[in-house]
């Protein structure tokens, strides 16, 4: 005889008086997991001692309405911990439970499984054992709480770090084109220096708003828009003009 004919045989013999003796909820829940139909979405963990749902989702809608008035996986859940089932992971992708009194082909345990609060119904079993056990299974709850806030949070600071990132570059871009906003204006300041260079040694006027430095506006201050020359520099270029016209009208008349 294979495991799930003898576990359907125990739930058979369980289901006479001992079935009546057990609550609503675990008798239900006893005879989901010994239907054939409801194998895909929910069954024993490989050691017998867990149940197990593989897909939360089809079982949601489609094995809690053939049992209970309602599809509403959370109040499922808070059945299973009134009568002191625990989650076993805190990975929120498995769906595994576990009562130390609800294990495969050991129907004589059932009768231990009683709802929180009615500890005075079992005589042999020791109180602090009971609430102990109570007391793990709200630990488990919180546990895998907290496990989603932590996972919650961490995927924000994720957030921020790559928005953080993202302001560094941004911030470097604009700093580039500024640099390369002063290499440009020095390249067309010492390209109008080699001009006005150029222009006076051929005696060409000066286009107006240039410098009459010796020296190129790189070796005195990098990235400096030339400037206009200042009024005395206009006044002694047009003396020294004068001296000059009047030097050759000299010249002229000696001749």
């Amino acid at each position: 005889m294979s495991d799930d004919e003898d576990s359907s045989r125990r739930a058979d013999d369980c289901d006479g008086d001992d079935a009546h003796a057990l609550p609503a909820f675990v008798n239900k829940l006893l005879r989901m997991m010994n239907d054939p139909n409801c194998s895909s979405t929910l069954c024993w963990g490989e050691d017998g001692t867990t149940i197990v749902i593989p897909n939360q989702s089809v079982f949601t809608s489609k094995t809690i309405p053939q049992y209970f008035k309602h599809s509403n996986f959370a109040s499922f859940v808070r059945q299973l911990n009134l009568y002191g089932f625990y989650k076993t992971s805190q990975d929120l992708d498995v769906c595994e439970f576990r009562n130390r009194y609800f294990k495969k082909n050991q129907p004589h345990l059932l009768q231990h499984i009683k709802r929180k609060g009615s500890v005075a119904d079992k005589p042999d079993i020791p109180r602090t054992k009971v609430e102990v056990d109570e007391f793990r299974g709200m630990m488990n709850e919180v546990k895998v709480q907290q496990s989603g806030m932590e996972a919650r949070l961490a995927k924000v600071e994720s957030t921020v770090a790559k928005l953080e990132l993202e302001r560094q570059m941004l911030y470097q871009e604009v700093r580039q084109g500024q640099q390369r906003q002063r290499d440009l204006e020095l390249e067309v300041s010492q390209l109008a220096w080699v001009v006005m260079k150029i222009a006076q040694e051929r005696g060409d006027s000066l286009p107006p708003g240039l410098l009459t430095s010796s020296a190129p506006p790189g070796a005195q201050a990098a990235s400096r828009p030339l400037s206009a020359p200042s009024i005395s520099d206009r006044q002694s270029q047009q003396q020294q003009q004068q001296q000059q016209q009047q030097q050759q009208q000299q010249q002229q008349e000696q001749q």
